[in-house]
């Protein structure tokens, strides 16, 4: 995934959770699980000074945005699946209102 968001133009923050699985798998019988595991993620990424998460698992996606939903708009780290950051590399505009945009360019 590093290389993928670098080959972007985009610079890979290296965080101690990045492969680790949001745990998905258990939204049925362990909800709690995965809101842990999500947490774990988002909290190392924001340790490290990554500016967004970038995602290859739709699930995952929504389980770390799920994590930071108590949390106040301007203070959540933006989750982005891979193809949303290729279409800012390819120069497709976004709309300024995608919350995965950061720092690209207006």
């Amino acid at each position: 995934m590093e290389d993928l968001i670098e080959a972007s133009g985009a610079q890979a923050a290296p965080f101690s959770h990045a492969g680790e699985c949001c745990g998905s798998y258990l939204a049925l019988t362990q909800p709690g699980a995965v809101a842990r595991a999500s947490s774990q993620v988002i909290e190392a990424a924001s340790a490290s000074g990554a500016t967004a998460v970038i995602t290859a698992c739709p699930l995952c996606k929504y389980n770390l945005e799920q994590a930071q939903r108590e949390q106040p708009t301007e203070s959540r780290l933006p989750v982005a699946y891979f193809t949303q950051l290729l279409t800012l590399a390819l120069g497709v505009e976004a709309p300024e209102s995608a919350p995965w945009v950061v720092g690209a360019p207006a």
